[in-house]
C-alpha cells in the first residue's frame, strides 16, 4: 500500500491528496502542533476502497477534518468534521464520538444520484446532514437536522428536524421530532411527539398521490409490543392522512382527508375500558374514524362538526345504529355513544348525531 506522509506546522490549512486504497487511523494524533488548522483529504481517483478515521478522540477546539472522496468509502468521525462525497458507489459515515459535524453529501462532479448514502451518527452533537442528490439512510441521530431532496430513511435517534423532498420512511424516532415530506410512512415510538407537515396537496382517502402519508402508532413493524402515548400533530398538512391509533394517543389531522383506524389489536398496552385516545380530524376534506374489533375503551373526537361529510364507521346493522342513537347521552353540548362492544365515543361540541354520520360494516 502506498504511504502518505504529512509534516504539520503550516500556517495554512493542510490538504492531503491520496490515490488508490488508503487507510487513515486516528489521523489527528499526527497534527497536535496544528491546533486550529483545517485538515483536508482529497481523493484524486474514482477507484479504490478508502477508510478514514478523522479527529478521533478530539473535540472541535483541537482539530477538525474535511474529506472529499470518490469511490466506495467508509469514514469514522468524532470531531467537528465536514464531508463532501462524490462517490460512484456507496459511501458510509460513522460518527460514534462527541462533537458536531456537518454532512454535505453532494454529487457535484460526475454525479451518481442513484447511489445510497448511509450515515450512522451516535455523536452527542447537533449535526447537520444535507443530501442534495440521491437517497440517504441515517441512523441513531441525536438532535440532528436531516434534509434530502430525494428519498430519505431515518432509523432511531431523537429530537430531530427531518425534511425529505420525496418519500420519507421514519421509524423509532424518540423525543420531539419535526418532520416534513412529500410522502411519508412513520412508525412512532411510545411517549414521543411528532410535528408533521405534508408538503404535497393530495386529496382522497388513503390515496398514493403527492402528499399522502401514513402514521403507525399502535401498530409496530416488529414483534415488539404496540406503542402508545404519542402526540402526532399534522395540523399544518394538506395531504391525505392515514393513522393507526395507539392507546392514550393524541392524533391531530390536517386539511386533507384523514382516516383514523382504532383497533383492539393496537391496544396491547391497555385492556378494555382502560384504553383511550383523543382524535382531531381537522377542517377541510371529510374524515373517517373507523372503530373495528374493539373491546371497550373511551375515545374523544374533538371536532366532528368541523368538516362536512365526517363519518364514524363500526360493525353493526341499522337496528344497532338506531339503538345507539336512541341511548346517546348529551351533556354540556357533548354527545357520548356506546357501541355494542362497549366502546364509548364522545363527540365534543356536538349535541345532535344522525344516521348519515355513520358507516356500518357487517358484523
Amino acid at each position: 500500500m502506498p504511504e502518505t506522509t504529512v509534516i504539520g506546522g503550516s500556517v495554512d490549512n493542510i490538504i492531503v491528496t491520496v490515490s488508490g486504497n488508503q487507510q487513515f487511523g486516528e489521523i489527528t494524533d499526527r497534527f497536535r502542533d496544528t491546533i486550529g488548522k483545517l485538515l483536508s483529504f482529497v481523493d484524486d481517483q474514482k477507484t479504490g476502497q478508502d477508510t478514514y478515521a478523522a479527529s478521533n478522540g478530539y473535540t472541535e477546539s483541537l482539530a477538525r477534518s474535511q474529506i472529499s472522496t470518490f469511490g466506495p468509502t467508509d469514514i469514522y468521525a468524532s470531531g467537528s468534521d465536514m464531508f463532501g462525497l462524490q462517490a460512484e458507489e456507496k459511501a458510509t459515515i460513522f460518527s460514534p464520538g462527541k462533537g458536531s459535524s456537518s454532512y454535505d453529501l453532494r454529487n457535484i462532479v460526475g454525479s451518481y444520484p442513484e447511489q445510497q448514502r448511509n450515515v450512522v451518527d451516535s455523536s452527542a452533537g447537533a449535526n447537520n446532514i444535507s443530501i442534495l442528490q440521491g437517497s440517504v439512510k441515517t441512523r441513531n441521530a441525536v438532535a440532528d437536522t436531516i434534509s434530502a431532496v430525494a428519498n430519505l430513511t431515518v432509523k432511531g435517534g431523537h429530537d430531530q428536524h427531518i425534511s425529505a423532498g420525496k418519500n420519507l420512511f421514519f421509524i423509532d424516532g424518540a423525543g420531539t421530532s419535526y418532520v416534513s415530506a412529500d410522502q411519508a410512512t412513520i412508525f412512532g415510538t411510545s411517549n414521543s411527539v411528532y410535528h408533521f407537515v405534508g408538503t404535497g396537496k393530495s386529496s382522497g382517502l388513503g390515496d398514493s398521490q403527492e402528499g399522502a402519508f401514513n402514521f403507525f402508532s399502535g401498530a409496530s413493524d416488529s414483534d415488539d409490543a404496540p406503542v402508545h402515548d404519542i402526540l402526532f400533530d399534522a395540523s399544518s398538512s394538506h395531504g391525505a392522512f392515514t393513522a393507526v391509533v395507539g392507546n392514550r394517543d393524541t392524533i391531530i389531522g390536517g386539511s386533507g382527508s384523514d382516516t383514523f383506524y382504532i383497533n383492539d389489536d393496537t391496544h396491547a398496552s391497555g385492556d378494555g375500558g382502560d384504553v383511550s385516545a383523543t382524535l382531531t380530524g381537522g377542517s377541510g376534506a371529510a374524515n373517517l374514524f373507523q372503530f373495528m374489533d374493539n373491546e371497550g375503551g373511551h375515545y374523544t373526537i374533538t371536532d366532528f362538526g368541523s368538516a362536512a361529510g365526517n363519518m364514524v364507521a363500526f360493525k353493526g346493522n341499522q337496528r344497532d345504529l338506531q339503538d345507539i342513537l336512541k341511548n346517546a347521552t348529551v351533556s354540556g353540548g357533548n354527545t357520548t355513544i356506546r357501541l355494542k362492544d362497549n366502546t364509548e365515543i364522545t363527540f365534543l361540541n356536538q349535541d345532535h348525531l344522525k344516521s348519515s354520520d355513520f358507516n356500518l360494516f357487517p358484523s
